[in-house]
């Protein structure tokens, strides 16, 4: 297995199954940026919905910047096993494949809220793409209770 696979294979590991969770991003400039899953992960190659979902950026100015689902629930998020988090087919994106393991995405309108300004990007400058400095996933610790979504 490639280390990239690793990284995939890890991410799921921690995620699948353990109900909603949050993806926390830094790239290598500075910006902030994630998103929340309402019904988590579960690694079984599908689009599950989330109407709840949403994404978010904090600005260079110390705002923040919450981006809605947009267009009913469908595709929250595409939950493949192959890749890493993607929030829709395209609002954001980490795929960890090897040809760019530390590199997020991000297109918003069709499924995620534009920015107020009206950019389809939450990256700085209306980038496209960035390169990750961090990335960490959060999901709960339910304590015995029954894990919400976990089918």
């Amino acid at each position: 297995r490639t280390r990239t696979a690793g990284r995939r294979q890890a991410f799921h590991d921690a995620v699948d199954r353990r109900g909603p969770g949050v993806v926390l991003a830094t790239s290598t400039d500075g910006q902030k940026f994630g998103g929340y899953n309402s019904k988590g992960w579960v690694g079984l190659g599908e689009n599950r919905a989330g109407l709840s979902n949403f994404l978010f950026a904090w600005r260079r100015d110390g705002g923040f910047d919450k981006l809605p689902k947009v267009g009913g629930a469908g595709m929250g998020v595409v939950d493949k096993p192959e890749t890493g988090p993607y929030f829709g087919p395209e609002g954001l994106t980490i795929p960890l494949f090897s040809k760019s393991p530390r590199r997020a995405r991000c297109k918003l309108g069709p499924y995620y809220q534009r920015m107020p300004s009206g950019g389809n990007s939450m990256f700085e400058g209306g980038e496209g793409e960035v390169a990750l400095a961090r990335f960490q996933v959060f999901v709960g610790d339910w304590g015995g209770e029954p894990i919400p979504f976990d089918d």
